[in-house]
Parts: C-alpha cells; structure tokens; sequence
C-alpha cells in the first residue's frame, strides 16, 4: 500500500456514506463517542455563555457589565494560576498515596 492510499479510501467510504450510517459505525467506539460529547459540550457552552451575555447587556448598564467582565477574569486567572501543576503532580503523586 503506497503513502496516502489509505486516507483515500476513508474519505471515499466515507463519501459514499449518509450520516445516520456513519453514526452508525463510530458511536459505539468510546474514543468517538467520547469525542462527540465533548465537542457538543464546548458548543453548547458558547453558545449559552453568548446568550448571557446578549440578555446581560441589554438588562444592565455598561458599567456593570464591565464589572462583571472584570470579575470573571480575574476568576479565571486565578483557577488557572492555582491549578499550574496540579494535572501533571495528580498523575504522577496520585498513584504512589493508593
């Protein structure tokens, strides 16, 4: 099989494919299925976090909303500073204290 011969017989099934037999096939794969979720779960979150904030500005003055932006940020910032380290020391530490 030649480099590439592959991919071009992927892309044909799935072209000759209709997307309820694609589901179909990858759903009952974890990776897929997984993968699916999380990307709808990204969707949805933006989607809804835009909504606020159009409901937001229209009810409150600009001033509040720039409060309200500030605040969430400096969250934000703080979640991600406390968790530096804190995926990779879980992974490493976690398994020698069961």
């Amino acid at each position: 099989m030649r480099h590439g011969e592959h991919d071009t017989d992927e892309r044909r099934w799935l072209q000759d494919q209709n997307l309820p037999h694609v589901l179909k096939a990858i759903l009952p794969d974890p990776l897929y299925r997984n993968s699916i979720a999380m990307i709808l779960n990204s969707a949805f979150g933006a989607f809804f976090g835009l909504l606020f904030w159009i409901v937001a500005a229209r009810t409150m003055s600009s001033k509040d909303i720039g409060l309200a932006t500030a605040a969430i940020s400096a969250a934000a910032l703080i979640v991600g500073l406390s968790r530096l380290g804190l995926d990779a020391g879980l992974v490493k530490y976690l398994p020698e204290l069961l």
